[in-house]
């Protein structure tokens, strides 16, 4: 899927801030947030379970259930795991911080995935991790933090305990008789630290084994946030459940609002006007006088529009869409001079390349003002 937008254009639409305004817990829903997904047409099944998802959890958090409360409060804890997840995988060896990490995550995933209600409305599901658990719990004590435990090894659990009698007859030694004592313990810190890294490394071959649950729950995790920032920031904007149309069917918003406009409006004492429009396969032109509002009516239909696409509520009473196979929103105002081009020889080449573009896909195409740059009869 491909979004033809410039810097420029796509800061002047808004759909920067509006992506920033969902909110995401954890390490793993902001990175899902921001790889900013737009569903191609032959994903219309995927983007119908998603916005389903958010649909059936946005009763929730309007009643700020205590399962969300949980949730997202789990979700806040959890770490960025990417790195730690990658060594596991390449065999490289962990150190106590990252067996710390991937011990704390699976306490989180096990505690999400006894959301059972809450899992069920976001349509995620959490893999079992117990096994994996234990191999980071070898006691049982279920403290949440971690060291490499006397239990993993008899020759371990015997260096140390040789090391403690070391430590005390250092204690109690005389001055002239305690460098000899100090170089057996260093000789003893230099086995426990050598049976320590054996431990690391099989360990570390043991948790291998579970990666792939590690990376379902992992991304269990970043679904749940996301959807949850999704039903949010719906109910905060009082968007709605868009409907996917057929392909070739008209495109029809109902009392769309620019969100991002309407909430500096309001901060001024203003009002942001709603915008209705049914656009039919083919062109449509909005004709008006100047000062009119006319650039604000592209934004919000180009804005919702898009965004229903990539899985949010658009804010609008009601909108039905179908799926397009790119998204491209041009401004007279933006151009690349430095080709060589006037602006009217840009706009050109940009309806050019959109016509062609549109000769094999659908795409939704806005041009606020083309050919602003010469006069009607030359254009």
């Amino acid at each position: 899927m491909s979004l033809f937008i410039s810097r420029e254009e796509e800061s002047k639409s808004g759909i920067r801030e509006i992506l920033n305004a969902c909110q995401c817990r954890s390490p793993q829903g902001i990175r899902l947030r921001n790889q900013r997904k737009i569903y191609r047409p032959d994903e219309r099944q995927t983007l119908q379970k998603e916005l389903n998802a958010i649909a059936a959890l946005l009763p929730l958090v309007a009643q700020n259930d205590p399962q969300v409360i949980e949730a997202q409060s789990q979700l806040m804890r959890l770490r960025e795991l990417q790195g730690t997840l990658s060594m596991l995988e390449k065999g490289k060896l962990l150190n106590d911080t990252n067996f710390f990490e991937l011990k704390s995550a699976m306490g989180i995933f096990k505690n999400l995935a006894n959301l059972k209600a809450l899992n069920l409305h976001a349509q995620t599901q959490f893999e079992d991790c117990s096994q994996a658990l234990a191999l980071l719990d070898p006691s049982k004590t279920q403290n949440p933090g971690f060291h490499i435990y006397s239990d993993y090894s008899d020759l371990l659990k015997d260096i140390r305990t040789e090391k403690r009698q070391l430590e005390l007859k250092i204690a109690k030694a005389k001055v002239a008789e305690r460098p000899q004592l100090m170089r057996q313990r260093s000789l003893l810190v230099s086995r426990e630290t050598a049976e320590e890294d054996r431990i690391r490394q099989e360990l570390g071959k043991a948790l291998s084994v579970h990666l792939p649950t590690l990376k379902a729950n992992v991304q269990a995790c970043a679904q749940l946030d996301f959807r949850l920032a999704k039903a949010e920031l719906a109910q905060k904007w009082g968007a709605t459940q868009p409907i996917i149309a057929e392909k070739n069917q008209a495109a029809n918003l109902q009392n769309a609002v620019h969100p991002i406009i309407a909430q500096k409006l309001e901060q001024q004492g203003s009002q942001f006007s709603p915008q209705s429009i049914r656009l039919e396969p083919g062109s449509t032109v909005i004709s008006g006088a100047n000062m009119a509002g006319k650039s604000i009516a592209l934004q919000t239909v180009f804005i919702n529009l898009l965004i229903t696409q990539m899985g949010y509520f658009p804010v609008a009473e009601a909108l039905s869409t179908p799926l397009f196979d790119f998204f491209t929103f041009d401004t007279s105002q933006s151009g690349e001079l430095n080709k060589g081009l006037s602006s009217f020889g840009l706009e050109a080449v940009k309806i050019r390349n959109h016509y062609r573009k549109s000769q094999s896909k659908r795409g939704l195409i806005i041009m606020d003002e083309p050919a602003r740059g010469t006069n009607p009869a030359e254009a």
